[in-house]
């Protein structure tokens, strides 16, 4: 039986952790914009999203 592409699973778990945050984020972004009617909340959050994701990346890569 073959070994697991270990290379192969840390890049899968890097892109799921990124794309993760950028999603679960954006959307309680977009549901707090829609609640209180203020795009700033999306903008926010969104961003916040993109940063936490990139943190995690390097955190994987390093």
């Amino acid at each position: 039986m073959p070994k697991p592409d270990t290379n192969f699973q840390k890049a899968m778990s890097a892109a799921y952790t990124l794309l993760g945050s950028i999603l679960v984020l954006s959307g309680l972004g977009y549901y707090l914009s829609h609640k209180y009617n203020n795009i700033a909340w999306l903008i926010i959050f969104s961003i916040l999203g993109i940063i936490v994701g990139m943190y995690e990346l390097y955190k994987q890569i390093k």
